[in-house]
């Protein structure tokens, strides 16, 4: 029988007294409270102590969720327990509202209040809990779910959205606001819509640690609002974490992705459909899969990347960079240019693009197009350049369309040619044809 948490904890020295069926839990507290011990039913319904389940509970607080309003019981744990804390919602399914909204520690502005507001240096640890479920029962502006103050910490919790109360045509609260300083760890967020109101992140965080987490099925940034859905801090540290199944309704009102000078490695980026996304930092060994129409600006180093299944059909580019960037050891293969004067990767000025292997598999039959656009001032150098059979049918597609002193060195393609360049630009040893 598969376990599952009940309402069933006390005192150990009562433990006796009490009947767990098989498949049940129960927690059994010293008589001070201190220690805790995890019993499980037998087949006599006796509690049988649970093997290495003895814990230390100070300053851990149990809040039993029976699905009615069960913000009310975890307001109630926060606001009297002591800081530094660690609240356990207990039970198969936690369910939130913003029905009793409280005001968060530390936040300043206009709101209209929190559901779950941490006190700093409090974790909120979801493990004894199967699912958080927030439903919009009160709609309002300005609301959130979740708000970690400096040195909150938010980890190991499943938490979705209601489906019937939470919409793409409601309005509805934030689900994360974390003020800089506070840790996300392995934590799951799925089936998510944006706040649809202006300005009004959907996951607002600061300078903070994300690590290990899943954020799926999020539709985001409808027609009529401008606003940036999951925004980060300078300096954080975004890492080991999934984004898959996000999309975007319109990409001229916003980004769905904004990170800001930090460090962002190792994450799953998948099934992204018309989303404008920025990265500026240290964007390095990340896998970006299955992208329709989205445009990534960035901003410093992009490294060691993997890239595929790309189909660009909009006039714009899937890559644009700032000055002063550097794209460098990357795979990029899979590439699909799907109508005319669009150009995968777009330079500005002073970027260098360098050791990278792509290969663009499909453009349209006529028409402009190009994988590299490239203003001025660039260097794009000992890459290699693969196309597919179809690609050498237009004439006009250029993998590099180089304009004012770009410098272009030592590339291998086996296109029967690299491009098209000014006169001011540098084009030296560089290997067109064959089987690159």
């Amino acid at each position: 029988m598969a376990t599952r948490f009940i309402a069933k904890h006390g005192l150990k020295s009562n433990i006796n007294r009490l009947t767990l069926s098989e498949g049940e839990i129960a927690i059994a507290y010293s008589d001070d409270k201190s220690e805790a011990e995890i019993y499980v039913g037998g087949n006599d319904n006796t509690p049988i102590p649970a093997a290495g389940a003895s814990m230390k509970t100070k300053n851990q607080i149990f809040v039993q969720c029976d699905g009615d309003h069960d913000e009310l019981k975890l307001q109630a744990a926060i606001d009297s327990a002591p800081y530094k804390s660690i609240i356990y919602p207990v039970g198969e399914l936690c369910v939130i509202t913003n029905a009793n909204m409280m005001s968060g520690y530390g936040m300043t502005g206009t709101n209209n209040g929190v559901a779950i507001p941490l006190k700093g240096g409090m974790s909120l640890d979801g493990s004894m809990c199967d699912t958080i479920m927030f439903k919009n029962t009160n709609p309002a502006e300005k609301q959130y779910i979740f708000h970690l103050p400096g040195n909150a910490i938010l980890k190991n919790v499943k938490f979705c959205e209601d489906t019937d109360t939470v919409t793409a045509d409601t309005v509805n609260p934030a689900v994360l606001y974390a003020f800089s300083d506070s840790k996300i760890m392995h934590c799951i967020f799925y089936d998510i819509f944006g706040t649809h109101q202006f300005s009004i992140p959907t996951f607002k965080f600061g300078t903070v640690l994300f690590a290990y987490n899943d954020i799926s099925s999020f539709n985001g940034a409808p027609a009529n609002n401008l606003t940036n859905e999951i925004t980060f801090g300078s300096n954080s540290v975004i890492v080991g974490n999934t984004f898959n199944d996000i999309t975007q309704k319109e990409q001229s009102l916003g980004n769905m992705l904004v990170v800001n000078r930090s460090l962002f490695q190792n994450n799953y980026m998948g099934g992204f459909d018309n989303c404008n996304i920025t990265l500026s930092g240290s964007v390095v060994g990340n896998i970006i899969k299955s992208f329709d129409d989205c445009s990534i600006k960035i901003t410093g180093e992009f490294v060691a990347n993997d890239i595929s299944v790309v189909a660009q059909n909009t006039k714009t580019s899937f890559l644009s960079t700032t000055p002063y960037t550097i794209i460098s050891g990357n795979v990029m293969k899979s590439i699909s240019i799907e109508n005319e004067y669009i150009n995968i990767i777009e330079c500005s000025s002073y970027a260098v693009i360098s050791g990278n292997y792509f290969y663009v598999g499909s453009i349209p039959a006529t028409g402009e197009c190009a994988l590299i656009w490239s203003t001025q001032q660039n260097i794009i150098s000992d890459n290699i350049f693969r196309t597919g059979t179809s690609v050498k049918d237009n004439s006009d597609f250029a993998i590099i369309d180089g304009d004012g002193n770009t410098m272009v060195k030592d590339n291998l393609t086996n296109a029967t040619s690299l491009g098209t360049f000014e006169d001011t630009c540098v084009v030296e040893g560089n290997v067109t044809g064959g089987n690159a």
